[in-house]
């Protein structure tokens, strides 16, 4: 009697088991496939899981996809859905080959969240009796939701930032004292060169062409930061997005930008014979050579660092470093005022139209080109 009702027992749970899966048949586990990403050196956090789903097998099937609160669920490299709370979602595997790539044999899903732990996700394959589904949520489907276009502008950006670092190290290999002296912010406040005869011989060098050129990658990498952030209106032309493009910008902008230097040298010689300043325009070009390439560094490293991190609004800082940039280089012109004063023997109303004319004006034509 004690065995009959055993038996009865077993047969109960067994058949409740068998309706239980004919609702939903679990087709294919993909829990033991999931790839495991970490972050950190020392203390090691999970921050996302990855499998790869056949499309060829069972192709009338769901695949049901159990996440926790606040994961994000990327599909094919998109970003399908965020959910609010622990959620199961079932999607037509049918659906999910007419999203996939052409010619792709499986799709990849990716499940992120900082902290995610393998028993909170649950990836499988199932089949649901006479098609009816258990009422979980399923994904969105909508025509016109495509796959988000690769963006290039960091890879050229940090890229272009190896290449500056690679030809800095070599410059200052080569030349050690000019490097030292160039970026040395206690000549902004004593101008030594402002009373160096001796400056002329060796103003025209493989040092300052090579400083010139560091300058100007800097220069054109920063404006090109700072069109593609605040993403400015050019008219006819407009700024590369793929990363041939941006490559080929800067270096013709750098190109330009150091023909503009030479032209800015010219300028400076023809008003010191103007102003019967002789032999000035080298320490002056000197000096704002100087001044700009010290505020150009401060302003990449800020950006380095931001968008590295994406710690910060990149359109606001962009802005607010322009901004600053500006102010420094009036500060500077300032500056190159006092300090003329007090080296040349000139009197006040004479320098004062000197450095309006060879400064100040362009500076205000350019800004103003700048704001169109």
């Amino acid at each position: 009697m004690k065995s009959n009702r055993i038996l009865f027992l077993v047969t109960l749970i067994f058949c409740c088991s068998f309706f239980q899966m004919g609702r939903a048949q679990v087709l294919e586990n993909f829990n033991p496939e999931l790839k495991v990403t970490t972050r950190g050196t020392i203390l090691k956090t999970t921050e996302k899981l990855t499998v790869s789903i056949p499309l060829n097998s069972f192709p009338l099937s769901h695949l049901q996809v159990k996440v926790p609160e606040g994961a994000a669920v990327f599909l094919a490299g998109v970003l399908w859905d965020l959910s609010v709370s622990d959620t199961i979602y079932q999607l037509p595997m049918t659906e999910i080959q007419r999203l996939a790539p052409a010619k792709e044999e499986q799709v990849e899903l990716v499940i992120f969240k900082p902290e995610i732990e393998l028993g909170q996700v649950s990836v499988q394959k199932i089949n649901f009796q006479n098609g009816e589904v258990l009422g979980a949520p399923a994904f969105e489907m909508k025509e016109e939701f495509l796959k988000r276009t690769k963006d290039d502008f960091r890879e050229f950006f940090f890229l272009s930032v190896l290449i500056i670092l690679l030809l800095v190290a070599i410059f200052r290999i080569v030349h050690p004292t000019v490097f030292s002296i160039f970026l040395n912010p206690r000549f902004l406040v004593t101008a030594e060169e402002l009373t160096d005869t001796t400056i002329t011989s060796r103003f025209f060098s493989s040092a300052l062409l090579f400083y010139l050129l560091v300058v100007n990658l800097v220069l054109i990498l920063i404006a090109i930061s700072g069109l593609y952030f605040l993403d400015v209106d050019l008219g006819a032309y407009t700024l590369a997005r793929d990363l041939n493009g941006l490559f080929f910008f800067w270096l013709l902008g750098t190109v330009i930008g150091t023909f503009v230097l030479f032209v800015k040298y010219v300028w400076l010689k023809v008003l010191s014979i103007i102003f019967s300043i002789l032999k000035f325009e080298i320490p002056h070009f000197l000096y704002m050579l100087r001044a700009i390439s010290l505020g150009l560094l401060v302003v990449l490293v800020v950006l380095v660092f931001s968008i590295a991190n994406a710690s910060a609004d990149l359109v606001e800082l962009t802005s607010l470093l322009i901004k600053g940039y500006f102010i420094y280089y009036l500060v500077a012109t300032g500056m190159l005022w006092i300090l003329m004063t007090n080296k040349l023997t000139l009197k006040n109303y004479h320098l004062f139209s000197y450095i309006c004319t060879a400064e100040l004006i362009p500076f205000l034509v350019i800004t103003k080109l700048l704001m169109g």
